[in-house]
């Protein structure tokens, strides 16, 4: 990384975000290029964004942003809202926080984005990874019609396994929280939901697909990234049009597949009750055989 990318980097930490939200309306035009990495959490999301805001002519946003984008919503253990969980019920919860938006909000969104980018006005694009926007990709291309978006997508099971891992923790810690709003849940209960959520996350890229030939749309899966690193980069930057010699090979040398845990870890029974949930999009997306059971 160049010695100013550096500088950049440190200045925009020490910066924060609340005086990149103090700008109100001001830069609410100056994302020219907005690039979204979607997928669904546990997928390798974070590994590619570290990779990609290594590159010289990418500013990545240095958090999801999930306040901006789900301002009464998240964090949701905060919320005194009758609104489910993410993961319990994406649609819902993406539908009511986008319902929360005014005319205005969106314009102070696309500022918060804005002010982050003039920060580093002279790289090209600008990056926003969130593993929740799958379900809000209509709501994007209202904000930002040219926008693109790279979709990391994993092998179900292995995202469900260490999904319900991650936010059964989250539980356990704030048990008195669930438990006052009937989603204390446990640990198979949780993966069968991540199940149906792995689901339903793969299939609204799909139905968008369907619904909007002109979306702007890189897709990778995390398996065959982790395969050939270079290789896929490389699609990627042919995709966003930058130059693939702006990024250090060093930056992805430790890429590997986490994919053995949950073979190894989870009781048959329970890999058979995942795949009663999920065998569909696992097939779609090329997971099992078309003629597996």
């Amino acid at each position: 990384m160049r010695k100013q990318d550096l500088i950049d980097n440190k200045l925009s930490k020490k910066i924060g975000l609340p005086i990149i939200t103090a700008c109100g309306n001001l830069f609410k035009n100056e994302i020219k290029n907005p690039v979204f990495l979607i997928g669904l959490g546990r997928s390798g999301t974070t590994k590619l964004l570290h990779i990609l805001s290594k590159h010289n002519d990418i500013a990545a946003f240095p958090v999801e942003g999930n306040m901006y984008w789900h301002p009464k919503s998240y964090p949701w253990i905060e919320t005194d809202l009758s609104r489910p969980p993410f993961w319990f019920d994406p649609h819902k919860f993406t539908s009511l926080s986008v319902s929360d938006w005014t005319p205005y909000y969106e314009k102070r969104l696309k500022s918060v984005f804005g002010a982050y980018k003039f920060l580093f006005r002279r790289k090209k694009i600008f990056l926003n990874k969130n593993v929740m926007l799958n379900f809000m990709i209509p709501k994007i291309l209202e904000l930002f019609p040219n926008a693109k978006f790279i979709n990391l997508y994993r092998d179900g099971r292995a995202v469900a396994y260490s999904y319900a891992k991650h936010e059964v923790a989250k539980i356990k810690k704030n048990e008195n929280e669930f438990r006052s709003r009937n989603y204390y849940s446990s640990f198979e209960q949780v993966l069968y939901k991540m199940c149906e959520l792995w689901s339903k996350s793969i299939q609204e890229v799909e139905n968008m697909k369907k619904n909007n030939s002109t979306i702007n749309l890189f897709e990778m899966s995390y398996e065959d990234f982790c395969s050939n690193p270079k290789l896929h980069l490389d699609k990627v930057f042919e995709f966003l049009k930058i130059d693939p010699s702006g990024l250090d090979s060093i930056h992805y040398a430790d890429v590997k597949s986490m994919n053995y845990k949950f073979a190894t870890e989870l009781t048959e029974e329970v890999q058979e009750n995942m795949l009663k949930i999920m065998t569909p999009v696992l097939k779609l997306k090329g997971y099992l055989n078309q003629d597996d059971s």
